[in-house]
C-alpha cells in the first residue's frame, strides 16, 4: 500500500510540473506576448514526446521526470494557445483562460485516473519491463514519424495507428487493464528488493501516457 501512494505521489508531482508549464505558455501566447509558427510548435511536440519515450526506456536523468513534464508543458502550451484561436478566445479575459485551463486540468485527471492502476499493477508483475519497452517504443516511433511528416520530409507511417488510437481510447485502456491482471497472474522472479525501481518505472510511465494522450 505504501509503494502504491509514494507511485501516485510521484505522478501528482509529474501532473502539477506539467500543469505550471503549460499554464505558463498558454497565458503568456493567449496574451500575444510569444507568437511561434504552428509548424514549430507541433514539431517541438514531437521532438518532447519522443525524449519522454526516450526516457521511459532508459533514464536521461536521475529522477527527471517532474523536470521533463514541466519542459513538455511549456510546449503543450504553446499549443493549446492555438486552440484558443480556433475558439476566438486568444485575446479573452483571464476568467476564460482559467476556464479552459481547468478543462485541460480535468482531462488530465480523468487520463490519469484511468490509467494509473493498470500502470501501476502492470509494474508488480513479470511483464512490465516488456510492456514498458513496447509503449515507449511506439510512442517514440509515432514522435518520430509526426516530427518527419512536420518538417515536409514525408508522410508519418503511423498516421492511421495514431488516429484509430486516438478514435479507439477507450479500448487503449481496457486493453491496459487485461495486461495488467494477466501480469498479476503470472509468476515472478522479479526481486522484491528493488521497490524504488519500480517507482521510478512507474513515474516514467505515468509521464508517458500523459504525452501520448494530450498530444
Amino acid at each position: 500500500a505504501d509503494g502504491g501512494w509514494r507511485a501516485l505521489r510521484r505522478v501528482a508531482h509529474v501532473a502539477t510540473a506539467f500543469m505550471i508549464g503549460h499554464s505558463l505558455t498558454l497565458v503568456i501566447s493567449a496574451q500575444g506576448w510569444l507568437t511561434l509558427p504552428k509548424s514549430t510548435i507541433e514539431v517541438l511536440i514531437g521532438v518532447s514526446v519522443a525524449v519522454s519515450a526516450v526516457h521511459a526506456m532508459r533514464p536521461l536523468v536521475a529522477r527527471g521526470e517532474v523536470l521533463i513534464a514541466g519542459t513538455f508543458g511549456l510546449v503543450h502550451g504553446l499549443a493549446f494557445a492555438g486552440i484558443l484561436d480556433s475558439l476566438e478566445l486568444r485575446s479573452s479575459s483571464l476568467p476564460s483562460l482559467l476556464g479552459f485551463n481547468l478543462g485541460i486540468e480535468a482531462a488530465q485527471l480523468v487520463i490519469i485516473g484511468l490509467t494509473f492502476p493498470s500502470i501501476y499493477l502492470l509494474s508488480r508483475g513479470p511483464l512490465f519491463p516488456a510492456v514498458r519497452i513496447v509503449i515507449a517504443g511506439a510512442a517514440f516511433a509515432a514522435a518520430t514519424g509526426w516530427v518527419v511528416e512536420r518538417l515536409g520530409l514525408a508522410d508519418s507511417p503511423f498516421g492511421t495507428v495514431e488516429r484509430i488510437a486516438v478514435d479507439h481510447l477507450a479500448w487503449v485502456v481496457v486493453v491496459l487493464g487485461v495486461c495488467s491482471l494477466v501480469s498479476l497472474m503470472l509468476p515472478t522472479t522479479r526481486d522484491a528488493s528493488v521497490p524504488e525501481l519500480r517507482e521510478l518505472q512507474n513515474a516514467h510511465d505515468a509521464v508517458l501516457m500523459e504525452t501520448a494522450d494530450v498530444s
